[in-house]
């Protein structure tokens, strides 16, 4: 696995749902340096602060809005599905030779699994499942994941001892602008 300790990463949109929580814990239990930045102040993502409590004297908070610097300074940009790939302040990490990466584009990269992803507007539900049945008849998968407000990086290593199938939500901008490789099974 990629090594990020000291690495400086930027959670950009911790929001209230869990991924940012999600990512953040990721990082920095893998040693690196994190700064959150979110347009919502404190008082309206306290929930979330309160999980990250425990980290409190290694988390950098930026919040109520955004500092242009935190996009230049940092050596990975964590963007919230949440934000548009056009977005001003994703343009200047761009404009800065930074690595640009959503939780799902990560994961790929650092699965050692067989991943088979099933996205779309309409259908992914019934097809991740029918894929599923087919691949633990067929080669043993056990498991399911569903896109839920756990982050697949917080369950990495229970996720990835066999080929994984799952189902995301994205949208063509999210593609256009990650480069996802999933694997093909045998047949």
């Amino acid at each position: 696995m990629e090594d990020f300790k000291d690495k400086k990463v930027l959670i950009f949109g911790l929001g209230l749902n869990d991924g940012g929580l999600g990512m953040a814990e990721f990082f920095l239990e893998q040693g690196a340096v994190v700064t959150i930045t979110d347009g919502k102040s404190e008082e309206e993502l306290k929930p979330t602060l309160e999980k990250l409590e425990k980290y409190k004297d290694r988390i950098t908070l930026h919040l109520g809005g955004h500092i242009e610097e935190d996009f230049i300074n940092n050596d990975i940009i964590i963007r919230n599905p949440a934000i548009k790939p056009d977005n001003q302040y994703l343009q200047i990490a761009r404009d800065a030779g930074k690595r640009i990466e959503m939780e799902m584009s990560l994961f790929h990269r650092l699965a050692p699994c067989k991943i088979v992803g099933v996205t779309g507007t309409k259908g992914k539900s019934t097809t991740t499942t029918l894929i599923y049945e087919f691949l633990k008849k067929k080669f043993g998968l056990h498991q399911l994941p569903k896109e839920s407000s756990a982050t697949f990086l917080s369950e990495f290593a229970s996720l990835c001892h066999k080929e994984l199938v799952f189902e995301w939500w994205a949208s063509q901008q999210d593609f256009d602008e990650l480069i996802l490789n999933p694997s093909i099974l045998p047949s």
